[in-house]
Parts: structure tokens; C-alpha cells; sequence
């Protein structure tokens, strides 16, 4: 699996700059690759940088896309249509200018050098275009505009389909579409970079390309990119506009060049200030010539009008329209709509500025007559069911409020925005207007009546984080942890003094009863007894998977069941069959390699056993452990037969070896764990021979697995292996070393 390192600045002592850390982040699904190009963008318009990586694996090339949530957390995009390569470059551009990433892959598919082209459409789906481009391997890319057209064009160099190094140019008419740019004088190179760069501050593209020329010898040129089409162009800008009374000045500014205007003049600048069609032709010291054309057109002025000077009451409200809508308005307290509305006395003044970016202006002076004072308070909140009195005050002046009753006072009991207008003996009028929001109870729900097993604990969760509690127990914490049976109720109180209750009845089941009996210890290799674990129709699982309530057993070892009743609960019953004294118990066979095809032979964990015979094919030999030497190389099958007088058993194991440089081997210390294993196995070398690929083969002899370690540990990933025994071959400078390993899930 592919690492990540994230990168954080510590302080280095006695230095000003900061140092980068880096740390691996770990789970990452990028494959593990070699002869490989990575290259970083956002594919998918997600503001987030995805990443594209190519390479060999070990097995194949591949060519995969990853896409990021935004937190570096990857999710490859199955079903590209990129092609798998390696010896690989990648670049993203957009070619086509619709304003998303587009790649362009080389490399080799494992059959030919290739180069492909896929466009984006803007949500990270590719599809293939059909290129000029020579397929390469050893291979690099550089997108830039080489030409000055605002467009992606592309160098490319590698290996083609004829072994030949090439460099090649391509320039892109805007749409995507390539043509090579015959008779460039860039060297053909492979195994190479190139970096484009204004290395001549001339406002062009120049180009540096290292790499091994045809001739295997290692070069790095540079090269200037020098043309009429390749210098900056005069550019007087879009066509414009300018307001009435303003002026615009037209700059076609390049040291050491001559201009003509349309007017004749031949200043670097010229000034307009009407509407017409503006022109220059300007040509550089070096005699290239380019031009432009603007059209200037001139705006009027918004009309803007805020009418006479006025008066209004203290209270009231003058909207001030400042018309021509569409238009951007700053008034003198600066705000910003086109209109303002107007309370106090004040000069008021604006400024519009209508699309076209020009202004007018206006002031109207506005004067206030005192109103009767309206204070309803400040906004407030009620709990659900209480009644709050508002009082306009002003006693002897006319009332109404919003729901059109007519008292000084209005109660109310439910969320509204109240106002209330007050007229006094002038005529005067005074406002106010009161939010009064509704606080409701707090919901409180401990859910329905329910039953947990025995030993187990509920815990009750009021809710309402921040409230206070209290419990039926007096407890006060949010939440309360049940074991027992009972009825438990809570009273919770907001911040705003509402109080809301739940009550919950909690019932306790009693766990099954697993009784599998005593342990049992026999002296038979070939008893059979069987386990029950009663409890009639509830569900079973036992340590082997199965989920019978009874199990039949005939070995040794250690029963466990897990019996789930109706009411869900669980209860775990064990029982031990072990071997008696007498009984024959044995583990696996041990072969360690001596040297060449020597291998010293036991058996671990035996007991009891009397007599061992091994058969090595075209010969017995009696002991517990013994020393066999094979005559010539390849797999071998041991077996070894074990007997007492309660009966026998045999042991079979499968070794390979390799006479070749076998007496030269020295040292071997190699540990292999776990074995037996599930997923992943481990060998560890603790001599003095260097590890240099590791195979494992399985009982016909085949080869299923193959890994060049680093010399000390390897990780070897068995999770897809059946279950069964193995051959672990372990090639070192001086010879195989041969294990046995087993894979058991």
C-alpha cells in the first residue's frame, strides 16, 4: 500500500527557517508501484486535489484515479478510461478551455509506448481523444503556451514504438485539437524532464530538456523561444464605455517601440473623451508588428432626485427613493439599497452609480417634530401558557394596536411581533413594537416501557442538555444508569424555568442457563460424545460456527457455545476435553534446513507416542528426531507414523531444497510467525545470509507467491490463501532455506 507524509514546521535552534516533520499517514488505497508518475488536480470541481498515479505493481502496470474528500481521505474512481502504463509522465491542462483539468498519459502498456489524451467534463469523467502524438515511454511532458495564444501547447519526449528518442511539439488550436511543429531543434532524449520558463524575461516561453540522447549520452539544453507570434501583443483592452464629462486613456506602452494612432498621433498613450473607434499599429525594435482596435462609447449620468426639503414626525418613517434601480447607491450613513428610510433629522445625501459606472447625486435636508414616547420593552420571551401585558402608556392619547383593539394595555399569550400606534392631543403619532416569542416546554422522552437482560444496564437520557434533572431516585445528572426493575420518572427544568416529565417502566429478563456439563478427560483417540446446551428454542452459536442446540464432538480441545433466548439474552456455557495419561497428542512436523538438501527432522508438542518411523520414500528411519540428506533437489513429501499402545497416528510434510551453493550456506536464524495464520505472516531474519526473494508454493508444487523483501522482515499477505499447508522457499546468496507454513481461518 502506498504511504502519505503530512508535513508540520518545528523551531530549529540557532536558525530562523523552520524545518518540515513528516508523518505517514497510514490506510491509503494507492497500489504500491514502480516506474511510476503521480500528478495532482481537482478533477471534479470540488475545490479539493485528487490525484492520478501510474506504474508497475509487481504484476502489471496500472493507471488509477483517486478522488479526496477535502480531508486527504482517497477513494479510487473504478471504471476510467485511462490506459494502464508504466516507465510513465502524466500532465494535467486544460486544453480544451472549458475551464477544467484534462491529462495527457504516457508510457508503456506492457505491449508499446503509448501517449493518450482525455478530456474532462467537469465532474471528473474522462473520455479519449484522438491525438497526434508519437506513444512513449521513458517518457515526459510539459504543457505550455509556446506560441502566446492563450492556449495549452505540449512538448514531448521518450522512447517511440521504434526505440528512438524524440522531442516533439505540438501546438493546440484552443479546442484541443494538436498539430506537430515540424523542424523544432530540440534533440530527441528518454528517460528525461523538461521545464518551460521565461528564463530571458522576453515574455515568452523558453524550454531546458535533460535527459539521453540517441547516443546514451546524458544532456541538458536550453533552449529560447524567439518569434514575431511569440512576443507580447498590443492589447488596448475590451471594448468600453465611459461616462459623460470623463475621460479614458488608451496605453499601447512597450520600451523601445513606435506607435500610430488612428488619430495620427504617435505618443505611447492617447486620451479620448468621446465616442469613436480607437486604433494603434505598434511595432518593436526588433520589427514586429502588431495591432489593436477598441470601440469607446460614452454614458450619460444617472438622474438623481430626492425631492424638496421636507418634515415628519419624531417616530415616523420618510423612505427616500433614489430611483434608477439597478444602479449601486452610497448614502451619507452608508448604506446601500436604493432607497433609505429616514427617522431623524438629518442632511441626507446619495450617490448613485448606475451600470456603466457612472454618478449622480442629490441632498434633501429633513427636519423632526416631537412624537409622543412609545416604549412597549425589549423583546422578550413567555413559557408556553403565561400572559405578558403590554402598556403603550401616554395615558389620555388613542390607541390601536396591531390586532385593532384600542386600549392603553394588551395581554398576550402567544408568539407575535406586536405594535401599537399612539396619536396624542397634536396629532403627532408614536410607534413601538414588541417580539414576544414563546418559549416551549422541554420535550422530554425516555421512549417506551422496555426490558434489559440481568447484569445488563439501561441508561435513561432526559435530554435537554444544559437544563437541571430530577430524577424519581432525587438523582440530578442528565441521565440515569438502570439495573434493576422499577418506574422511573424526571422532572426537567430549562434555562427559562419550563419544565417538562417523562415517566418509563423498565423490566429485567433473566439469562439462559448453560450448563455443558464437566470437563472430560479420556484416554480414547476415537471417543465421540455429544454437547447439549439446552434451552430449548432459543438460538445457539458454537466456537466451531455451528447453531444446533446440541454438538457432536470427537477431539480433543476446548467447547464453547453462546445461547441467545427469546428475550435476547446471552449466556456462554465451556467444557474441556482433554487426553489422559495415556493418549497420543501431537503437533506438527518441524524441517529445518541444514545445508544443501539436509534437513534435520521432529515433531513439536508430541506426547505419549512410543515410536516414530519417518518414510522418506525409498527409506524408514526410527527416532523422534532425525537427520535426512535427499540425494538430489525439488520437493520432497515426508511423513512420519507415531504409535502407542493406544493406537497411532501419522504426520506429513512437504520440503523443498536446492543443492546448488547449499554447502556454502553459513548461519541461518529465520523466524516465521504466526504459523499457523489467517492473514498475514511474518519471516524475520536473524542470521548472517541476505534474503533475496521469498516463494510460496503449495502442495503439487506450484508457485502462488512471490516477494523481494528487504533483508531483515517480510510481510507476507495470505488472506486470499485456502486453507491447508505450504512451502515457504527462502532464496539467500548461499542457497534456499525451506519452511512449512500453514493457513488456517
Amino acid at each position: 500500500m502506498r504511504k502519505i507524509y503530512l508535513t508540520t514546521l518545528c523551531a530549529i535552534a540557532g536558525f530562523s527557517a523552520q524545518a518540515q516533520t513528516f508523518t505517514e499517514i497510514t490506510g491509503t488505497p494507492f497500489d504500491d508501484l514502480v516506474t511510476s508518475s503521480i500528478a495532482f488536480a481537482d478533477v471534479d470541481n470540488d475545490g479539493d486535489q485528487d490525484v492520478l498515479i501510474t506504474g508497475h505493481n509487481g504484476t502489471a502496470p496500472i493507471s488509477k484515479l483517486y478522488t479526496n474528500d477535502g480531508s486527504g481521505n482517497f477513494t479510487e474512481v473504478v471504471g476510467t478510461p485511462f490506459e494502464h502504463v508504466y516507465l510513465s509522465s502524466i500532465a494535467f491542462a486544460d486544453v480544451d478551455n472549458d475551464g477544467d483539468q484534462d491529462v495527457l498519459i504516457t508510457g508503456h502498456n506492457g505491449t508499446a509506448p503509448i501517449s493518450k489524451l482525455y478530456t474532462n467534463d467537469g465532474s471528473g469523467n474522462f473520455t479519449e481523444v484522438v491525438t497526434p502524438f508519437d506513444g512513449v515511454a521513458y517518457s515526459s511532458i510539459a504543457f505550455a503556451d509556446v506560441d502566446n495564444d492563450g492556449n495549452q501547447d505540449v512538448l514531448i519526449t521518450g522512447q517511440n514504438n521504434s526505440y528512438q528518442f524524440v522531442s516533439k511539439l505540438y501546438t493546440n488550436d484552443g479546442s484541443g485539437v494538436f498539430t506537430e511543429e515540424l523542424g523544432t531543434p530540440f534533440d530527441g532524449v528518454g528517460e528525461s524532464s523538461i521545464a518551460f520558463a521565461d528564463v530571458d524575461n522576453d515574455g515568452d516561453q523558453d524550454v531546458l530538456i535533460t535527459g539521453s540522447d540517441n547516443s546514451s549520452n546524458p544532456i541538458s539544453k536550453l533552449y529560447t523561444n524567439a518569434s514575431c507570434a511569440l512576443q507580447p501583443q498590443v492589447n488596448l483592452g475590451l471594448d468600453t464605455a465611459i461616462c459623460a464629462g470623463t475621460t479614458l486613456t488608451l496605453t499601447a506602452q512597450n520600451t523601445g517601440a513606435t506607435y500610430l494612432w488612428s488619430d495620427n498621433s504617435t505618443a505611447d498613450t492617447l486620451v479620448v473623451a468621446s465616442a469613436g473607434t480607437y486604433s494603434v499599429v505598434r511595432t518593436l525594435s526588433n520589427g514586429c508588428i502588431s495591432k489593436d482596435t477598441i470601440v469607446v462609447t460614452v454614458n450619460a449620468l444617472p438622474v438623481v432626485n430626492l425631492g424638496l426639503d421636507t418634515a415628519i414626525c419624531a417616530g415616523a418613517t420618510l423612505t427616500l427613493d433614489a430611483q434608477n434601480a439597478g444602479s449601486t447607491f452610497t448614502w451619507s450613513d452608508n448604506s446601500t439599497a436604493q432607497t433609505l428610510a429616514v427617522t431623524t433629522a438629518n442632511t441626507y445625501s446619495i450617490i448613485v452609480e448606475d451600470v456603466n459606472g457612472c454618478i449622480g447625486k442629490d441632498t434633501v435636508e429633513v427636519s423632526i417634530n416631537t412624537l409622543p414616547v412609545v416604549n412597549l420593552g425589549l423583546d422578550t420571551a413567555i413559557c408556553a401558557g403565561a400572559t405578558l401585558t403590554l402598556n403603550a402608556q401616554n395615558a389620555g392619547s388613542t390607541f390601536l394596536w396591531s390586532d385593532n383593539s384600542t386600549a392603553q394595555t394588551l395581554a398576550v399569550t402567544t408568539a407575535n411581533t406586536y405594535s401599537v400606534i399612539v396619536e396624542d392631543a397634536n396629532g403627532c403619532i408614536g410607534k413601538d413594537t414588541v417580539e414576544v416569542s414563546i418559549n416551549t416546554l422541554p420535550a422530554v422522552n425516555l421512549g417506551l416501557d422496555t426490558a434489559i437482560c440481568a447484569g445488563n444496564t439501561v441508561t435513561l437520557n432526559a435530554g435537554n442538555a444544559g437544563a437541571t434533572f430530577t430524577w424519581s431516585d432525587n438523582s440530578t445528572a442528565q441521565t440515569l444508569a438502570v439495573t434493576t426493575a422499577n418506574t422511573y420518572s424526571v422532572i426537567v427544568e430549562d434555562a427559562g424555568g419550563c419544565k417538562g416529565y417523562d415517566t418509563i417502566t423498565v423490566a429485567v429478563n433473566a439469562l439462559p442457563v448453560v450448563n455443558l456439563g464437566s470437563n472430560i478427560t479420556t484416554c480414547s483417540s476415537t471417543f465421540s460424545t455429544v454437547l447439549d446446551a439446552q434451552n430449548a428454542g432459543s438460538t445457539y452459536l458454537w466456537n466451531d460456527g455451528s447453531t444446533n442446540q446440541t454438538l457432536t464432538v470427537s477431539g480433543f480441545g476446548t467447547y464453547s457455545v453462546v445461547v441467545t433466548n427469546a428475550n435476547n439474552c446471552s449466556a456462554t456455557g465451556t467444557i474441556t476435553v482433554s487426553a489422559g495419561s495415556g493418549a497420543l497428542t501431537t503437533g506438527n512436523i518441524q524441517a529445518t534446513l541444514v545445508s544443501g538438501c539436509t534437513f534435520d527432522f521432529s515433531v513439536a508438542n508430541s506426547s505419549s507416542i512410543e515410536n516414530f518411523t519417518w518414510n522418506f520414500g525409498t527409506e524408514n528411519v526410527q527416532g523422534a528426531n532425525v537427520t535426512y540428506t535427499f540425494e538430489d533437489g525439488g520437493s520432497k513429501q515426508v511423513i512420519v507414523y507415531m504409535t502407542n499402545a493406544c493406537g497411532s497416528t501419522s504426520k506429513s510434510i512437504v520440503v523443498s531444497c536446492d543443492n546448488t551453493g547449499l554447502d556454502e550456506l553459513g548461519n541461518i536464524a529465520f523466524n516465521l510467525y504466526p504459523n499457523p495464520t489467517a492473514s498475514t505472516l511474518t519471516v524475520e531474519n536473524n542470521g548472517s545470509v541476505v534474503m533475496q526473494q521469498i516463494s510460496i508454493l503449495n502442495n503439487v508444487g506450484q508457485v502462488v507467491y512471490v516477494v523481494s523483501p528487504n533483508n531483515t522482515t517480510a510481510q507476507l499477505n495470505v488472506s486470499e490463501f485456502a486453507n491447508g499447508f505450504y512451502i515457504l522457499q527462502i532464496h539467500t546468496e548461499k542457497g534456499i532455506v525451506v519452511k512449512k507454513i500453514e493457513v488456517m481461518k
